[in-house]
């Protein structure tokens, strides 16, 4: 299961790589004068609708202990437009999607009522609460996540978050591609 986990998250990988770099080249090529029609926004959206089986992920998740099925992939991403896998291990994953501004705002709001002391860790738990999908039961459960290991809280805040693009100006720029 590692060997066969790590090479389809290594071809999916590849595989969003290559569908990065042409939409660079397509935008390229939109700013040069003879540009072809650009693709149907709809075909494009059913092209990412068959990304989760053509690369092997769905059937990756499914076969994870308790592991989301593909039914559960799509309809989250219908639900919540961008989901995203995070693999720490072959054997564990998350998917989360990013935080909204209406959520900050609300976050934001609460957290005025949170002791000075706490409010570090409140602001941890409810971005949690709000973005991370699967599996939410083990890493919101108190109990449970005591038997996490010691940063996993801490890092998948921080992924959200830098998913969410609270991230320094410089590395956005690092992400900058010049027109």
């Amino acid at each position: 299961m590692s060997s066969v986990a790590t090479r389809l998250a290594k071809e999916a990988a590849q595989k969003r790589q290559l569908e990065e770099d042409e939409k660079v080249e397509a935008a390229q090529a939109a700013l040069e004068p003879a540009v072809e029609p650009a693709e149907d926004a709809d075909a494009s959206d059913d092209a990412d609708d068959q990304d989760l089986d053509e690369d092997g992920l769905g059937e990756l998740l499914a076969a994870l202990p308790n592991g989301p099925t593909t039914d559960q992939v799509e309809a989250w991403r219908k639900t919540y437009n961008s989901v995203y896998a995070l693999s720490l291990r072959d054997d564990d994953w998350y998917i989360w999607r990013y935080l909204k501004l209406g959520e900050w705002k609300n976050i934001q709001s609460l957290a005025g009522t949170v002791t000075p002391d706490l409010v570090e860790e409140f602001y941890k738990a409810q971005v949690l609460k709000y973005c991370l999908i699967w599996p939410r039961e083990k890493v919101l459960d108190p109990v449970k996540a005591q038997e996490l290991p010691a940063n996993l809280l801490n890092l998948l805040y921080e992924v959200v978050m830098s998913g969410s693009y609270f991230m320094p100006a410089e590395q956005a720029l690092r992400q900058t591609i010049r027109l």
